[in-house]
């Protein structure tokens, strides 16, 4: 853990020393608290990131750093800055899976005591100030109203507004600008991405907080057949009432995951039937929440990420749980330290912690999907973010595993004879993380 007083000029151009900032940062802006926006003002005021033009290779790094750390921890910065970092340092921050801007904005809107009216104001102000951006996109320069002008937001918004268009622009209509614009066909999928938010953000703010489809606060009434219609930013979700009642789902502990003492006087602790009996009442609850989740997301794991993320700031459990089970289902659950550079050094970072060995670490990173490094992913997501005692995460683990099978069938097990859960214990070998064998 690294004391924000230590960060200075000097050490944050030391190798050993960033790499723990890079690390800690990262794991900042998956689970933002106000310490990201300490961190995050910290390192711009040692390496004075605010000038932007003139950063060597290092302290570029360390302002995209930055820019995602202010924009996940909005909740905690006044409205000048957030229209400061509109014009200055958005562009890193877009298309994340960790979180998404317009969630942010809409976060602090609803915990900000503002007038309707001066939300629209606020909105407004957002949305001129990204028009002002100069940051570069990656991309040769583009043509606008037979014009070369340089890669930039500010001009992006300028070739948008000529083929779109200054009123607002529904999704259809951004489609076409997104097929039919030879500047856009150029970009690479990354670029085209953080474009695509960009714009999707622009058009929101342009909704009157004064409307059913801009207000961001959640508007619901019960129809004549007892369901909740719920309107979200104009959006009718229909949800039954009876929704969020516990729902029956089987458990089942399959035989090659108990463990029994090979000892054959050993008289077993509990019963299998106990042993379901225990994980259900860690699961069931989370399964309910699941179905709740697949009927609000369907199968976007892009939305069931963001959801999760927001439930472990939120410190939820059973719907982080429920989240957990959706990305299995979907296969999604073993990329999530391969995908997301945070994700991977923040569960490295906790490793190498974990072990007192750096090559645990070095593991995790290298080797993002295997059975070991998602194993210590739900460790520290279970035990160490949302305090589960070892055996409750390890029920969750071997539900998990179950789904996703394979080699992930190795991350827990139940044992009879002690009568309890286990996880599958590692350590480092080799500079390898594998199975402890004893």
């Amino acid at each position: 853990m690294i004391d924000i007083k230590d960060i200075a000029a000097e050490k944050l151009q030391n190798v050993v020393f960033s790499k723990d900032v890079f690390a800690e940062g990262y794991g900042l802006v998956c689970f933002p608290t106000q310490k990201a926006k300490q961190f995050a003002e910290a390192i711009v005021k040692a390496l004075s990131l605010d000038r932007v033009s003139g950063l060597n290779e290092l302290e570029e790094k360390y302002f995209v750093l930055v820019s995602q750390l202010r924009f996940s921890a909005l909740d905690w910065y006044p409205e000048r800055d957030i229209e400061s970092f509109c014009e200055r340092c958005i562009y890193d921050a877009l298309a994340m899976e960790e979180f998404d801007i317009q969630s942010r904005i809409k976060a602090k809107l609803l915990v900000t005591p503002f007038l309707l009216s001066e939300r629209d104001a606020f909105k407004k102000k957002l949305r001129e100030a990204m028009t002002r951006n100069n940051q570069t996109v990656p991309s040769a320069p583009i043509q606008v109203a037979g014009k070369t002008l340089q890669s930039t937001i500010q001009n992006w918004f300028r070739d948008y507004f000529d083929k779109a268009g200054t009123e607002y622009v529904d999704t259809v209509q951004q489609a076409q600008y997104f097929f039919s614009s030879p500047n856009f066909g150029k970009l690479g999928e990354t670029e085209k991405n953080k474009l695509k938010d960009l714009f999707r953000l622009y058009e929101w703010l342009k909704l009157s907080s004064t409307t059913l489809e801009g207000v961001e606060e959640s508007i619901g009434y019960i129809n004549d057949e007892g369901d909740l219609i719920d309107f979200q930013q104009g959006v009718s979700v229909r949800m039954p009432m009876g929704a969020s009642k516990t729902v029956s789902r089987e458990f089942e502990i399959r035989p090659s995951r108990v463990v029994q003492s090979a000892n054959e006087n050993s008289v077993p602790a509990v019963t299998p039937e106990d042993l379901v009996k225990k994980a259900k009442g860690v699961l069931l609850d989370a399964y309910s929440t699941e179905q709740d989740l697949k009927k609000k997301f369907g199968d976007d794991p892009v939305k069931i990420k963001r959801e999760l993320v927001g439930a472990l700031k939120a410190k939820d459990a059973n719907r982080t749980v429920a989240c957990l089970l959706a990305l299995a289902r979907l296969k999604r659950l073993e990329d999530a330290l391969k995908q997301s550079e945070s994700w991977r050094a923040t569960v490295a970072s906790y490793a190498v912690r974990k072990y007192a060995d750096q090559n645990a670490g070095a593991f995790v990173e290298a080797n993002p999907t295997s059975p070991e490094a998602v194993s210590e992913l739900l460790q520290y997501l279970l035990i160490d973010r949302l305090e589960y005692t070892e055996e409750e995460a390890a029920i969750v683990a071997m539900e998990l595993g179950d789904i996703m099978d394979g080699e992930y069938n190795l991350m827990a097990y139940a044992d009879e004879v002690a009568g309890i859960f286990a996880w599958v214990e590692h350590e480092v070998k080799d500079g390898k993380l594998v199975i402890k064998m004893e």
